[in-house]
């Protein structure tokens, strides 16, 4: 009996690496870029969009977003939903990579404890209607 549960417990583990394994060989990197042409899907840094939030929209689980120096003033908040997302500065130095919520939203809302945020000064943000009632993290 005890050898049953622990090959079942060993099929469904298995199971499970194997299908992240697969989404993770299909993870795709978008691109942000103010030089872009902004042309979805922006897959590559000529077709890059122009807005984080706009890239962000398209990713999923495994998936990475890369933002390339400038600041950006957000118009709309960058949520991840429930996707384990990355999104990196392309530089990886905070100070290239400015991302300003203009003290009226949250900057990035992660839902996924796998979700993740990389390179970036994230400055003047602000989260009034937050979900629980408080108003608290502003940045992230």
């Amino acid at each position: 009996m005890h050898k049953r549960r622990t090959r079942s417990l060993f099929l469904i583990c298995s199971a499970f690496v194997a299908i992240f394994a697969v989404h993770t060989a299909l993870a795709i990197d978008f691109y942000v870029d103010p030089a872009g042409s902004n042309t979805a899907p922006y897959t590559n840094q000529a077709m890059a969009a122009h807005s984080i939030p706009v890239a962000v929209d398209l990713a999923e689980t495994g998936d990475t977003v890369w933002v390339a120096p400038g600041t950006y003033n957000l118009s709309r908040t960058i949520d991840y939903r429930f996707f384990a997302i990355t999104v990196r500065s392309q530089s990886g130095n905070p100070a290239d990579t400015i991302v300003d919520g203009q003290n009226v939203l949250r900057c990035f809302h992660l839902r996924s404890s796998f979700a993740s945020v990389m390179g970036f000064t994230i400055r003047n943000g602000n989260a009034p209607d937050s979900d629980n009632g408080y108003a608290y993290g502003g940045g992230v």
